[in-house]
Parts: structure tokens; C-alpha cells; sequence
């Protein structure tokens, strides 16, 4: 159960910069849970159900990419430490 401000997870969910979220919050728009929450900086859990203005927000659905590489494609082998001079500072 990650938590996070409430004003920086409406600005995570692009809903409004963090400066116009805090404004909404104070003007009472914000639900968290069926709950009025008037206070920008409050600790809520990521999951939690968001309404802005009567709208519920969802958070964002994360895509994966998942990618092969070719059969005869090498990838470069990690750059030794050999041969590489350092200046002393």
C-alpha cells in the first residue's frame, strides 16, 4: 500500500499541475473515497478512488513492451577498466 500527497497523485494522473491541484483541493472539488478532502498535502493510498469535480479519475493503465533481439545481433561486451587513464583531483 504505497501512499502519496494528494496533490502530487492528481498531478501524477494529469488531472492539473500540482499548484492547480491544491487549488481544487481547497475548494473542496476533491473526493478521495466518497470522502471531501480539504487538505493538499494528505497521505492517500495510490489505489485509492478519485472524483474531481463528480468525475471519477482511474489511474493510468501501464503498458509492457516486451522485445527479442535478432539471432545474429551481439551486443558489446561490457567496457573494461584496462587502459582507461583517471586524473587524480
Amino acid at each position: 500500500m504505497a501512499k502519496i500527497e494528494l496533490e502530487r497523485l492528481l498531478s501524477k494522473r494529469s488531472i492539473a499541475s500540482r499548484k492547480e491541484a491544491a487549488l481544487l483541493i481547497l475548494k473542496g472539488l476533491v473526493k478521495v473515497n466518497g470522502r471531501v478532502c480539504k487538505i493538499p498535502l494528505e497521505f492517500v493510498d495510490t489505489r485509492s478512488t478519485i472524483e474531481v469535480a463528480q468525475q471519477v479519475i482511474l489511474p493510468a493503465s501501464k503498458h509492457y513492451l516486451m522485445l527479442n533481439k535478432p539471432k545474429d545481433l551481439s551486443s558489446p561486451e561490457r567496457m573494461s577498466m584496462e587502459g582507461l587513464r583517471f586524473m587524480n583531483a
